[in-house]
């Protein structure tokens, strides 16, 4: 009998490892894992991008993580959190609505668009991406692209503020008109009767000792 249960423990144990949901993917093991864009020998990804806080990521994760387990061994299921541990990779894939679906796939990436229900998504990791149009994969950013990262987001995140909030850039507008008016002001010359100049004090002086 305790052989028995032993046997069933084991075998759950072995189901369960293989039944493990979608794989949690990082800005520290994507392209390790992937390979998306270095010859993608790990196989075919279909990657879900997603936010904690989006009401539809939450609403299909449970047909997500049934997916993954259904094609565990033939497609490779997985995740990454744009706003945790996977920032740098969304925007690497230029991420900007979640969820956002992609499959990866002989080095192209395929956008998926249809309906995220099971069956659905299913039909496209099985082949119906073959369907679509992709594009290349992204390649991994740089040193220097890192680098320079914020020095390009610049003119990006100016644009953004405009939009937001163009009171703040009216009232920045305004003091900063405020202060160069006050200072062309301190800067231009004091009314009076102004003194003349060196020379023409030094000739007044000599006209007056020669009458």
């Amino acid at each position: 009998m305790s052989r028995l249960i032993t046997l069933l423990a084991l075998a759950v144990l072995c189901i369960s490892s293989v039944l493990a949901g979608s794989i949690v993917l990082t800005d520290e093991n994507f392209e390790k894992k992937t390979q998306a864009s270095t010859g993608a020998t790990t196989g075919d990804w279909f990657v879900k991008f997603y936010a904690p806080w989006c009401g539809h990521c939450k609403k299909m994760a449970p047909d997500w993580e049934t997916m993954a387990d259904q094609l565990a061994g033939n497609i490779n299921i997985a995740s990454v959190d744009c706003v945790g541990e996977g920032i740098d990779t969304c925007k690497r894939f230029g991420v900007t609505g979640f969820p956002n679906l992609k499959m990866l796939a002989a080095g192209q990436a395929y956008e998926y668009t249809n309906k995220r229900e099971i069956a659905e998504m299913t039909a496209f990791a099985t082949g119906g991406y073959k369907e679509g149009e992709g594009s290349p994969v992204p390649t991994e950013p740089s040193v220097f692209d890192k680098i320079m990262e914020p020095v390009t987001q610049i003119p990006v995140n100016v644009n953004n503020f405009w939009k937001a909030s163009p009171a703040a850039w009216m009232f920045i507008f305004g003091i900063g008109w405020v202060f160069g008016a006050i200072t062309v002001y301190c800067l231009m010359p004091k009314s009076g009767k102004r003194s003349p100049p060196k020379g023409l004090q030094n000739r007044a002086s000599n006209n007056k000792k020669q009458s």
